[in-house]
């Protein structure tokens, strides 16, 4: 991502996703590397959902997620 006169900042991911029934989940690790940062970053985001069709052709449907994050290690020593 390219900031406006801030550092620009660039994002790797790994990711697993899983689906059972109308439940759908997500973990993924993301390395941040950010210009003049002390070290890479480490993120774990966690996502969970439901997709629930509400008509019986499946046309409509109510989606509702949730998701968290963990920061493994800050781009600084002294945070995020």
């Amino acid at each position: 991502r390219i900031n406006d006169g801030g550092p620009d900042e660039t994002r790797l991911l790994q990711q697993v996703t899983a689906r059972s029934g109308v439940l759908r989940a997500r973990a993924r690790i993301e390395q941040r590397f950010i210009d003049n940062a002390d070290q890479t970053g480490w993120r774990l985001r966690t996502r969970l959902g439901v997709n629930v069709p509400l008509t019986a052709d499946k046309w409509l449907h109510f989606v509702s997620s949730a998701e968290t994050n963990f920061t493994l290690r800050a781009t600084s020593n002294g945070g995020d």
